[in-house]
């Protein structure tokens, strides 16, 4: 059931999601994309590149519920605006690998510590003070 703590959640939620000043174009550029699986193919993207993995499309494929085809005009749509880049395996040539741009993944951080900051309270930025 619905509580004031809930329904202030919400409300931050909902105000930090629609607040569009201060944001970058490319998470500006996601959500006007109106598809949710941008915005899952850019933070997949930015959490494999933490991890220093390689994301093959074949395998991102398999990941996104969407269709292999509409996981094609995603992936030339983001290559089309330089927000990510493709290259091909070394050794196979058919096996290709898709990044983000380095600007891009800091958007996408840059992005999830002001969420999470306006929606939880919580602060991202690892800047501590200590008291003596």
């Amino acid at each position: 059931m619905m509580n004031d703590q809930i329904y202030n959640y919400l409300i931050n939620v909902l105000e930090t999601i629609y607040d569009r000043k201060g944001e970058s174009k490319f998470m500006q550029y996601l959500f006007n994309m109106d598809n949710p699986h941008y915005i899952t193919l850019a933070i997949f993207l930015c959490t494999s590149s933490y991890k220093n993995k390689k994301v093959n499309v074949n395998d991102l494929k398999k990941k996104l519920t969407c269709s292999d085809r509409q996981v094609d005009i995603m992936i030339q749509t983001l290559l089309d605006k330089n927000f990510i880049y493709k290259e091909n395996d070394n050794i196979d040539k058919r096996v290709q690998y898709i990044y983000l741009m380095d600007a891009t993944c800091k958007d996408i951080v840059a992005w999830a510590i002001h969420t999470c900051k306006k929606v939880s309270g919580i602060d991202l930025t690892l800047k501590r003070t200590h008291q003596v």
